[in-house]
């Protein structure tokens, strides 16, 4: 550039480092006035006013079991720890509040891990959209405890980038067994980056139809995880 009495020049060119030439160029003259006026703008400020503020990942889920009480059928919500019988249907639903990828992971009562989102039948990613009430494994559909009773462990993932180590970390959950549970929590926590990050939870009424019901919130800044735990009897 070229500052002159009341104008300053500037030019630009593209150089092509491997053939060491330009390849484009270009000029503009502007006045002196002009280009101060664009120096008293603060550029901070006219940023954060034109950006969106960047919402913290949240994920909403609760956890449903459908059982025969008193002589009708109804809908339980399924809390940490709590007990389900062989043969008692299950739902999971959830909501997240970005766009983000999203994979539920599962060690069965045999200490078999497998995935529940996405269904590894159907040809599906694991992105998912944010504000957009999932079900799995379907809105009228449910899963059902086999007769093997046990400890079933869900692992609730979400993350704004893709999880490239999820698919490795499937593969050693698979080689890991019962006693492998906790050294695949804390591979799990680093596999998302969430280390150092501040994970919180929290309730709010359920966006499943039933306001009177309550969901858990998982809060998190760019990822998050949730691992939930039920007796199955």
């Amino acid at each position: 550039y070229a500052i002159l009495e009341n104008k300053v020049d500037l030019s630009a060119r593209a150089i092509d480092l491997a053939l060491a030439r330009a390849v484009a160029a270009e000029g503009i003259t502007i006045p002196t006035k002009e280009v101060q006026s664009l120096l008293d703008v603060q550029p901070e400020q006219t940023a954060q006013s034109q950006m969106p503020e960047k919402k913290d990942l949240e994920l909403s889920l609760e956890i449903l079991a459908f059982k025969y009480i008193g002589g009708t059928d109804r809908e339980v919500v399924v809390r940490n720890g709590d007990v389900l019988q062989s043969g008692d249907e299950f739902k999971v639903n959830f909501e997240v509040s970005r766009d983000c990828y999203f994979y539920v992971l599962y060690y069965d009562s045999m200490a078999k891990a497998g995935v529940l989102f996405p269904n590894p039948k159907i040809a599906l990613d694991n992105s998912v959209r944010g504000g957009v009430a999932y079900s799995l494994p379907g809105e009228d559909l449910t899963f059902q405890l086999d007769r093997i009773p046990g400890t079933e462990t869900l692992y609730f993932v979400a993350s704004l980038e893709p999880m490239n180590d999820i698919d490795r970390l499937l593969t050693d959950m698979e080689k890991a067994g019962e006693k492998g549970k906790k050294r695949i929590n804390s591979r799990l926590q680093q596999a998302i980056g969430t280390r150092g990050i501040n994970i919180t939870t929290s309730n709010a009424p359920s966006a499943f139809g039933n306001r009177d019901r309550v969901m858990e919130v998982v809060k998190g800044h760019t990822s998050l995880f949730k691992v939930f735990e039920f007796q199955h009897r």
